[in-house]
C-alpha cells in the first residue's frame, strides 16, 4: 500500500496542514469523485486520516475543539486504554 500526501486547510486554525493518507492513487481519485463512502473506498486509511480528508481537521485540531472531559477520555486520548471494541458488523452472532 502506498501513501498519498494531501494538504488541507484547517477549519480551526486556517493553517495548511499535510498528512500522508494510506491509499492508492486510484482509491484517492475514487474518493474525490464521490464513488462511495470513505471508509469503503479507503479501508486502510486510519480514522484520523479519513477525518482529515473530510474536514481538514488534524488530531490536534480535534483535541483543541473537544478536550477530554474525564479521566477515561484522557487515557483514551493518550493511547493508554487497553479495552478494544469490535466493529458491530463483526458481532452478528450477538445480534441474532
Amino acid at each position: 500500500m502506498t501513501n498519498i500526501h494531501v494538504f488541507k486547510t484547517s477549519p480551526v486554525t486556517g493553517e495548511s496542514n499535510g498528512m500522508d493518507i494510506t491509499c492508492t492513487e486510484d482509491q484517492y481519485e475514487s474518493y474525490l469523485r464521490g464513488d462511495g463512502l470513505i471508509q469503503d473506498l479507503l479501508p486502510e486509511a486510519t480514522v484520523d486520516q479519513r477525518e482529515f480528508l473530510i474536514s481538514g481537521c488534524t488530531p490536534t485540531c480535534w483535541e483543541s475543539m473537544f478536550p477530554p472531559q474525564n479521566a477515561a477520555e484522557q487515557a483514551d486520548a493518550e493511547g493508554e486504554m487497553e479495552e478494544t471494541f469490535a466493529h458491530p458488523a463483526d458481532c452478528e452472532e450477538a445480534i441474532a
